[in-house]
């Protein structure tokens, strides 16, 4: 059901939706901004328990409790992509949760791969780019071989914000046309327009504004076909200014 509402675009619904499912998989979401923080704060020191002191020795999960993080695991993914649309401060939560949680599933290396990607962008985008950088080189190995095509996928368009965000477009364009293609055969949307947005943006810095134009386009019909406003902004403030920067547009 949840996802039902997040491909009408009712990304509120959604939201409510899944967190009711994590509830009845013995995992609440954090409601308030203080509980987020301190959410945030307990998954940091399990994490620091699991990684730290346990290591090798991490419960991995049998029978009903595996199933339950399997799922826990997918509707975590999905929460980090809607938390994205104003509720910015969760993703972190979501982020470090599902990470945890996949910890205990380890021989699932699809989930492990998302989760982690996503786990790492978040370091990253908070700064803390040594962590990121090591849990993005440990599990770009991984998503190199038995994983599937759309789980290696979807790891390169998160491991493409890492080169980013410090400075190496080419690489992340690298990464990014690489993800979209697999995700244009395969009908995959969301992914689709999160990452042809990401190269859109890439495109921009370089100053090749005709491509970056023309994944903007891209990104815009893909979030009309899933409702996501936000995509659709983007491409409409940038068109218009790279268009004025090429003389194509005035500001008469």
């Amino acid at each position: 059901l949840g996802r039902c509402y997040q491909e009408q675009g009712n990304f509120e619904k959604a939201v409510e939706t899944l967190e009711k499912a994590l509830a009845l998989l013995n995992k609440r979401a954090p409601k308030s901004a203080p509980a987020v923080y301190a959410a945030i704060a307990r998954e940091a020191a399990v994490q620091a328990v699991n990684t730290g002191l346990k290591k090798e020795n991490i419960k991995q999960y049998e029978n009903r409790e595996r199933t339950d993080a399997e799922i826990r695991s997918d509707v975590l993914s999905i929460l980090s992509k809607l938390y994205y649309f104003g509720l910015t401060e969760k993703i972190a939560w979501s982020s470090i949760a599902n990470y945890n949680n996949t910890l205990h599933i380890k021989d699932e290396k699809e989930r492990f791969c998302i989760a982690a990607g996503d786990y790492a962008t978040t370091l990253v985008s908070a700064g803390l780019t040594p962590l990121g950088k090591h849990l993005f080189e440990q599990t770009y190995i991984i998503s190199q071989s038995g994983v599937s095509p759309l789980a290696s996928s979807i790891f390169k368009a998160r491991y493409a914000y890492y080169f980013l965000f410090y400075n190496n477009p080419a690489k992340s364009i690298e990464l990014l046309k690489d993800a979209s293609d697999y995700f244009r055969k395969t009908g995959e949307q969301w992914e689709l327009m999160t990452a042809v947005g990401a190269l859109a943006q890439n495109y921009f810095l370089v100053g090749d504004f005709e491509k970056s134009i023309k994944s903007y386009k891209e990104t815009e019909e893909t979030a009309q076909k899933v409702h996501s406003e936000m995509h659709i902004g983007w491409a409409y403030n940038k068109i218009p200014f790279m268009k004025y920067l090429t003389g194509e547009f005035t500001a008469v």
